[in-house]
């Protein structure tokens, strides 16, 4: 066994103790580092505390603050809200006021417009229906619309300026349209082909569909009718075809399409009249036929009754002198009937009276050939009576002072009657001056100078007045003399034959040799053309036993 050492008993107490001590401070030390960290725990925990009371302070301040920011805010919110909702209504009320403002304006420009728009249309309205009257019943209203003037050409184009100017409003495209068929018209009247274009015409809002044909029809006819003046036949019967063309597209009655059938014919035979009389007369006949028919159905209309007289005059004066001579005598006669109806029933209607007064004044030209100058001269003047019921005609009495001045020449009053030839030739030239493109005044001057040629002592005076008779008859005939071709051609043999006799008697045997020859030309023309008539025949005759003689 091993020797076991032993302590000492004060040894072990004295541990003991040292240890108990040991342990008392360390308690000791505990408790004070315990009581330390403990009243530096409460200081820290009233430290906590105070701040989270100063916290919860804070908090309930921020709180408080919030709260009192949040009552702002909706307050704010409220009226901000209010506000616009006050401003949208206001801007509801604004706009409902701007839209109503907005409808009264537009109320009030209708209204302004239409107040100048009104008138305007129904100014636009009365003009064109006035140049429509003008055109359907030969109303003395725009009469100067059918004149070559200045003044009625810019009328035309301040129509057409017009035209452009209201082209940009819709509701007035009737207005327009009616004014380019007027337009279309008027240029007609004119004889400016070139300005027509129908086209340009929108005939549905003129509503005149229907009436379409017709008018197309008559501007064509007019056009014609104005190349057949001028005697340019080509273009006439260009143009006449065209207003045939669209005759079978118009609605009209019988008589109405019987008229229209009569006016084609005539201006037909006018335009065949220098050409192909035998032709002409045959459209002549066939045009009196048509009128006579529509005067029998309506007796009372003065405008067709003076159409069919004129007819028959215009045929009797082609006819006149040929082999149709017969036919001549029955449409004169024809004429006159009607005449003295349209006197009777109508005594206050000047154009009866001036064909009346034509009537007498031929009549009074057969007399002097058949040496009636008593007779002559009371036909002269109940021929210059009805030409003053008639309100004038510078040609008519120029033709009857022709006439008269005749009859006081071979009474021996010849400075009288040259007195009273000289005023009818001036009084033809002023009024040709006036109307340049009138044939009728060549014509008659050509009349006035051949019957002042017989009534020249001077064989001078006599051939110049005679070649100036001379140079308006051929100016006829080459531009187409139509009805009055067979009486200028007699007229130019005649006055040839004279001329040459007046030469023949100066001893100039050459130049009356000539004038012979131009004188048989015209009668071998008229024999050809006219017929065999005994005239005709004579006239030949003669000139060739005077062209032999020489």
């Amino acid at each position: 066994m091993s020797e076991e050492k032993t302590i000492p008993s004060s040894t072990r107490i004295n541990f003991k103790t040292i240890l108990w001590d040991g342990a008392c401070v360390l308690a000791l030390i505990a408790a004070v580092c315990f009581g330390f960290l403990l009243k530096n725990s409460q200081k820290e925990i009233e430290d906590e505390k105070k701040k989270t009371a100063k916290a919860e302070q804070e908090k309930k301040l921020l709180i408080n603050q919030l709260g009192k920011n949040a009552e702002q805010y909706n307050q704010a919110y409220q009226d901000t809200t209010k506000k616009l909702s006050s401003n949208l209504q206001n801007k509801d009320y604004k706009i409902d006021d701007l839209k109503k403002n907005l409808v009264e304006l537009n109320q009030q420009k209708l209204e302004a417009q239409q107040r100048w728009r009104a008138p305007l249309i129904s100014s636009l309205d009365i003009a064109q229906d006035i140049y429509a009257m003008k055109w359907e019943a030969n109303s003395r209203v725009l009469s100067d619309m059918e004149n070559h003037s200045a003044r009625t050409v810019t009328v035309c184009e301040k129509w057409e300026e017009l035209c452009q100017k209201l082209g940009p409003y819709p509701e007035l495209a009737p207005q327009i349209a009616k004014l380019r068929i007027r337009l279309a018209q008027a240029y007609s009247g004119l004889g400016l082909v070139s300005r027509i274009d129908l086209t340009k015409i929108d005939w549905q809002a003129a509503q005149m569909e229907k009436q379409k044909p017709e008018i197309e029809a008559r501007i064509w006819f007019s056009i014609s009718s104005q190349f057949a003046r001028i005697g340019k036949l080509t273009e006439a019967q260009k143009y006449l075809d065209k207003a045939k063309a669209v005759i079978p597209e118009m609605e009209a009655t019988p008589d109405k399409a019987t008229y229209f059938s009569a006016m084609m014919n005539l201006l037909e035979a006018d335009i065949a009249a220098s050409t192909n009389p035998s032709k002409s007369l045959e459209f002549y006949i066939k045009a009196t036929n048509d009128l006579d028919k529509v005067v029998t159905t309506l007796p009372t209309n003065t405008k067709l009754r003076t159409a069919f007289i004129q007819a028959c005059l215009d045929g009797a004066m082609l006819s006149e002198g040929g082999t149709s001579a017969g036919q001549s005598e029955k449409l004169r006669k024809r004429a006159f009937d009607n005449i003295n109806t349209l006197l009777a029933d109508n005594p206050k209607i000047e154009k009866p009276h001036r064909l009346y007064a034509e009537v007498k004044i031929l009549e009074a030209e057969e007399m002097l050939r058949e040496g009636e100058q008593y007779k002559a001269s009371e036909l002269l003047k109940l021929a210059r009576t009805h030409i003053k019921s008639g309100g004038g005609d510078a040609l008519l009495t120029a033709s009857a002072d022709g006439s008269q001045a005749f009859i006081h020449w071979d009474h021996g009053e010849r400075t009288k009657a040259m007195e009273i030839i000289d005023g009818a030739i001036s009084k033809v030239i002023k009024f040709k001056e006036a109307e340049l493109t009138n044939t009728e005044a060549d014509y008659r001057l050509a009349s006035l100078y051949w019957v002042r040629s017989s009534m020249q002592i001077s064989p001078a005076d006599a051939i110049s007045d005679g070649q100036k008779a001379v140079q308006f008859l051929v100016k006829l005939v080459q531009q187409g003399a139509g009805k009055r071709e067979a009486s200028a051609r007699r007229m130019i043999a005649i006055i040839y034959g004279d001329i040459g006799h007046q030469a023949y008697t100066s001893n100039q045997k050459t130049v009356a040799k000539q004038y012979f020859e131009q004188a048989k030309k015209q009668w071998d023309y008229l024999t050809k053309n006219w017929g065999q008539c005994d005239e005709y025949k004579e006239g030949e005759r003669w000139c060739k036993w005077r062209i032999n003689s020489l």
